[in-house]
């Protein structure tokens, strides 16, 4: 079963996922922890480097495998974003600001909420392999934000919603006839 965009940024807000071989409890509700691991999602996909840097870092294209409202991001260190995004009832100011850039293989923002306390990191790494290229996100930070409030911000949501975009969302945008 494909998932649609909107689908998955719920998944990502609030750990579900829907149950398959792989996850055969995704359907749980997400556990409350203090796991102060980063998040790291790993994918090769069949495409130059220069075609994932562009599916992460053009808003256009951005915003057909990430998050639809994207509307403005540059690679550009200091550049800030902001866009809402809402799921299950309930607004989630996303604001971003961009802190490092190596153009073609590694770019990282701070990646918080408005009216939330925390400051999480996501960075996005490209390196050249047999056949492709290989993306590895490493999302940290999550600890900062106020525990057992907002089940968005655990782990497990956070794993759901990045092995979503990554390993399926991305995935099927840069190779459609895979």
């Amino acid at each position: 079963m494909r998932v649609s965009a909107l689908t998955a940024i719920s998944l990502m807000l609030i750990g579900c996922a829907t149950p398959n071989a792989s996850n055969p409890h995704a359907d749980r509700e997400p556990t409350m922890t203090t796991d102060t691991r980063p998040i790291i999602v790993e994918e090769t996909y069949s495409v130059e480097a220069a075609v994932v840097w562009n599916a992460i870092t053009d808003p256009a294209q951005m915003s057909r495998w990430y998050f639809e409202p994207i509307r403005e991001f540059k690679a550009e260190v200091g550049f800030e974003t902001q866009f809402n995004v809402h799921a299950l009832g309930k607004d989630y100011l996303h604001l971003w600001k961009v802190i490092e850039v190596v153009p073609g293989e590694r770019i990282s923002y701070t990646f918080n909420f408005g009216g939330i306390d925390g400051n999480a990191l996501v960075l996005w790494e490209l390196s050249k392999v047999d056949g492709g290229t290989k993306l590895t996100l490493t999302h940290s930070g999550l600890e900062t934000f106020p525990p057992g409030n907002e089940p968005a911000l655990e782990r497990d949501s956070g794993v759901a919603g990045w092995k979503y975009f990554l390993n399926e969302s991305l995935k099927n945008f840069l190779e459609p006839n895979m």
